[in-house]
């Protein structure tokens, strides 16, 4: 009796190392690896006759139209010594405020090389949008033949309007502007909609 005992006991021994062995693999199997969700890649930016990346007045620094991608964008074109383009600074600041949050983006581009001179110029008007700095063929790209001279480019970055010099009777225009292009898109009516008429009601009978 005591031999079948001892049988068993040494039977029992050898499964149980195999036994806690499974137990520990099952523990310690690695869990399934989450899926991460797709990123949305976004669209490449196409370069239009408006496109520019010019040097900041802000040592080591860049304007680069791309980086607005998908946004309307005013641009006033300046020299830091006319008269108009400071009056024009004033129109610009007050765009910037009403619009900035709507989408508009808002810069300068001044017509000057000494990036000292600029970054004083934005301090004494206060400029809270950023400022690059033109040259030559900047002025030839945007056909500039005076300063100031505004651009309004739409979402795709096409010209949607321009001033040459400044008044502030253009504020009502360039605000109009501003308006038509952050208005949403509205989807165009299918020609079957275009053509259906509405039913006419049927005439009254008299007696």
């Amino acid at each position: 009796m005591r031999k079948n005992t001892f049988a068993v006991l040494i039977a029992l021994s050898a499964l149980l190392p195999a036994a806690v062995a499974g137990t520990q693999d099952k523990k310690t199997a690695p869990a399934p690896e989450k899926t991460s969700a797709k990123t949305v890649k976004k669209p490449e930016y196409i370069k239009k006759d408006s496109y520019f990346r010019l040097p900041s007045y802000k040592s080591g620094e860049f304007v680069d139209l791309a980086d607005m991608q998908g946004k309307p964008v005013l641009i006033a074109f300046i020299t830091t010594t006319c008269p108009y383009c400071k009056l024009a600074m004033s129109a610009m600041k007050s765009f910037y405020k009403t619009y900035n949050k709507k989408d508009l983006q808002v810069l300068t581009v001044a017509f000057e090389q000494d990036a000292q001179r600029v970054a004083n110029f934005v301090k004494t008007y206060e400029l809270p949008f950023p400022v690059a700095l033109g040259d030559d063929e900047t002025s030839a790209q945007f056909r500039i033949r005076g300063v100031p001279q505004l651009y309004l480019l739409d979402r795709s970055h096409e010209t949607a309007g321009m001033w040459m010099g400044y008044n502030q009777a253009y504020d009502s225009s360039i605000a109009g502007a501003i308006d038509t292009v952050l208005a949403p898109k509205t989807e165009p009516k299918s020609a079957e909609a275009a053509e259906a008429k509405p039913e006419k009601a049927p005439a009254s009978k008299t007696n």
